[in-house]
């Protein structure tokens, strides 16, 4: 697929430049970097995600009911080692090439 740009100044200077596009239907790959650091990011996002549900219990057990705490800790560890289990498994999922 070919395209032409026109570029235009003030002194009515004109350039016209033929540029070889790829073909609209071919699908973009993303490399082997781009996917590691997209898995990553989702993991990352997660472990921060489970970290502020952890707080926002934990500020909320501090204000209303101190009993709980123990029990939003022993929770926040479960949520990690979930998170850590779904590391595991999203880096082992997609063989490396």
């Amino acid at each position: 697929m070919m395209m032409f740009v026109q570029i235009k100044n003030n002194d009515n200077f004109s350039l016209t430049k033929k540029i070889h596009t790829a073909r609209p239907n071919i699908k973009h790959h993303w490399s082997q970097s781009h996917r590691i650091a997209a898995r990553y990011s989702r993991v990352v996002f997660s472990v921060i995600m489970s970290i502020s549900h952890f707080l926002r219990d934990l500020l909320s057990a501090l204000l209303h009911q101190r009993q709980l705490l123990a029990s939003h800790c022993f929770d926040f560890l479960i949520r990690v080692g979930d998170v850590f289990a779904r590391l595991r498994l999203e880096c082992c999922r997609e063989p490396l090439r």
